[in-house]
């Protein structure tokens, strides 16, 4: 006969005050987590398997490097030369830029159009209020007033050169040219500058790989198992709302998107996608997916 009073239990002529000796009370709880365990690998026994790993889509120009779309021709000028004279050259040559050498050959710098007109627009030392004093360093008052005031390039001229191997791959560089805000880097081998790199080499260069997208081949199967796989690891958007259907290279999408960047988004994960040559859209757009918070629907 079981009992249950309170926090006692009794059993015919035992009783059980609720009391547990610490080795039982460990066996229980390893007993209840590996119950969970079995019961959680029970549970998914019957779960779709992943879909195969599909690469990431390779930036354009990944594998063109710095030196087949350099421009080997650059003008230069020296530090010691006049505001004047690197303004007449800039308009000689056609050229917004000049790297500075010293007179062993060494890169010093870069003086460009804008550090031009950025000392004309000012015309005067940048103010020099009690705030701005305690707040910038001594060495960046006295930069910003020799740009101002400076009449010779190195007075004027950008110290910090950022320069790139003749190897780095065009991504690279673009990623460079964005990252530093720059327009324009040196290429260098064995620290001499061999060339310069600009945007306007850049996107000549994806001009160029333009012309040569949806040249690949790849089966349709092969295809169609990588927009799966790429969809199922968006995070942007549900598999569930679309589908893709490909024939020789042609990738119908289809489904409801609940935004335009959303359509357009799928539009750029299918281009991406060696083998593809063409997209028929499909989609929907429409608002009915997305709840009064903005979050889907339940």
């Amino acid at each position: 006969m079981l009992i249950f009073i309170g926090t006692k239990i009794i059993l015919g002529d035992f009783v059980w005050d609720g009391k547990m000796p610490a080795e039982i009370s460990l066996a229980v709880t390893a007993s209840l987590l590996a119950g969970g365990v079995i019961y959680s690998l029970w549970k998914t026994r019957d779960d779709p398997q992943p879909l195969p790993h599909a690469p990431a889509p390779q930036p354009s120009g990944v594998g063109m490097r710095a030196c087949e779309i350099m421009t080997s021709s650059f003008v230069s000028i020296g530090p010691d030369a006049s505001i004047g004279e690197a303004a007449t050259l800039m308009a000689a040559s056609g050229t917004s830029g000049l790297v500075v050498f010293d007179g062993a050959g060494k890169p010093l710098g870069i003086i460009t159009e804008g550090d031009l007109i950025r000392r004309e627009a000012l015309g005067h030392a940048p103010g020099t209020s009690v705030w701005r004093t305690l707040f910038t360093d001594d060495k960046t008052l006295a930069r910003a007033f020799a740009k101002a005031y400076g009449r010779r390039v190195a007075e004027v001229m950008s110290r910090d050169l950022k320069t790139v191997g003749e190897d780095l791959s065009v991504s690279q560089a673009a990623e460079l040219l964005y990252t530093a805000e720059v327009k324009r880097l040196p290429v260098v081998r064995d620290a001499r500058v061999v060339g310069i790199l600009s945007r306007s080499d850049v996107i000549r260069a994806l001009g160029r790989l333009g012309t040569e997208l949806g040249t690949e081949v790849a089966p349709d199967q092969t295809i169609a198992d990588t927009l799966r796989a790429r969809l199922a690891r968006a995070g942007w958007i549900s598999p569930q709302q679309v589908r893709f259907s490909v024939s020789e290279g042609s990738v119908e999408v289809a489904g409801i998107v609940t935004s335009e960047d959303q359509r357009l988004a799928l539009h750029a994960l299918a281009e991406g996608v060696a083998g593809v040559t063409t997209i028929i859209d499909r989609l929907t757009v429409t608002t009915a997916l997305l709840g009064e918070d903005g979050g889907f629907a339940r």
